[in-house]
């Protein structure tokens, strides 16, 4: 069975860190799909699979994996999937990659590194601390993640400033995720939904000014120039809200590229307050596979905000008579205050979103 091996990609490097796996352990990957993200010292990169077929991870997001080394095996269709080879640990770095956040809190805690290991994970986040802190009788006292305290704020000043409705649409995704995925290739990318989202969410804001405003004291709003679409973020260390500014004006590879850095520098609690400011719409990412629906708060002085949960197989009638179809859809919700928003006004937003996401162009 064909390895999918690092290559080298500069004069500089012998090592490079698997920042993000694109494809699950045991999804199916077609030659020339990306794969994988890794970090060289000069730039991210995306590796591709040469072939087609069910691809198997030997090597875990966060690791460090040698020039020319494999960091996965594609089996052939038909062929039983080789079992998970053991990925040797870079040098001085253990099997299992505990987060620092999360061994702060271990040794806060008491707990030792054995239990952290017993949870049989490849990655150990402050929040898997916490969540083994709570199911343990001697522990009395949790602290809360980093950043829940700042969300605790965010959602009270919300429930108390904001009377919020809700209202969803089904889109039907397959030929935006194909899109995705052949723009992605060209522009060496990573390219999903939440890139086309943003870049959807973009072209609304000529068309639906009120909802990129901001509600004023006296009840009317000030519409905000330009999209900047606030996108939730959270890689184990909680929760941030970076800015995609002037999505109206950026095209699919610049959203991907800012979307990207920002990823990385949460991955080292390097985000900047700068990359905060701004927003005057949320994009919500709760797309975990298993989440059909999702409803976001919406922060004080914004008029909405948008939510974009996992994707879902639906059976369709098919062509012939009898047959069954299955498609991908996803059902993106919208929060939005009532006060500043009507109920027709929201579906008209929803589906010229869905309109965006289903078009030839999305």
């Amino acid at each position: 069975m064909p390895d999918v091996r690092l290559p080298k990609l500069n004069n500089n490097d012998v090592h490079y860190v698997l920042v993000e796996w694109a494809v699950p352990d045991g999804g199916l990957v077609r030659a020339g799909d990306p794969v994988a993200v890794v970090e060289t010292s000069k730039a991210t990169e995306e590796i591709v699979a040469e072939h087609t077929g069910v691809l198997r991870h030997m090597a875990r997001e966060g690791s460090e994996c040698a020039v020319g080394a494999p960091i996965g095996v594609v089996s052939a269709d038909g062929e039983a999937p080789a079992p998970e080879p053991e990925a040797a640990p870079a040098q001085g770095r253990e099997e299992v990659l505990i987060t620092e956040p999360a061994e702060r809190l271990a040794a806060e805690l008491g707990i030792p590194r054995e239990r952290l290991l017993a949870l049989g994970r490849k990655v150990i986040r402050r929040t898997d601390v916490t969540a083994l802190a709570a199911a343990t009788d001697d522990v009395g006292h949790v602290d809360l993640p980093r950043g829940q305290p700042a969300i605790a704020r965010a959602v009270a000043a919300s429930h108390a400033d904001v009377p919020a409705a809700f209202v969803a649409v089904r889109v039907v995704v397959d030929d935006a995720v194909r899109r995705a995925r052949d723009a992605g290739r060209a522009a060496r990318q990573l390219i999903g939904l939440p890139e086309l989202t943003v870049r959807a969410l973009g072209r609304l804001r000529t068309p639906f000014p009120v909802f990129f405003g901001t509600r004023l004291a006296d009840g009317t709003v000030t519409a905000r120039p330009g999209a900047h679409v606030g996108v939730t973020v959270d890689v184990g260390n909680g929760l941030v809200v970076p800015v995609v500014r002037d999505a109206d004006r950026l095209d699919l590879t610049g959203i991907a590229q800012r979307l990207l850095a920002v990823r990385l520098a949460a991955m080292r609690d390097g985000v900047q307050e700068r990359d905060l400011a701004g927003a005057n719409i949320m994009l919500a990412l709760a797309n975990e596979p298993g989440v059909v629906l999702s409803r976001p708060i919406v922060f004080p002085g914004q008029v909405c905000a948008v939510a974009l949960p996992g994707t879902l197989s639906e059976a369709v009638p098919g062509s012939e008579p009898g047959s069954v179809a299955f498609r991908t859809v996803v059902d993106i919700g919208l929060a939005y205050d009532h006060r500043v928003v009507n109920g027709r006004d929201a579906v008209l937003f929803l589906q010229a979103l869905k309109a965006q996401l289903e078009s030839d162009d999305a």
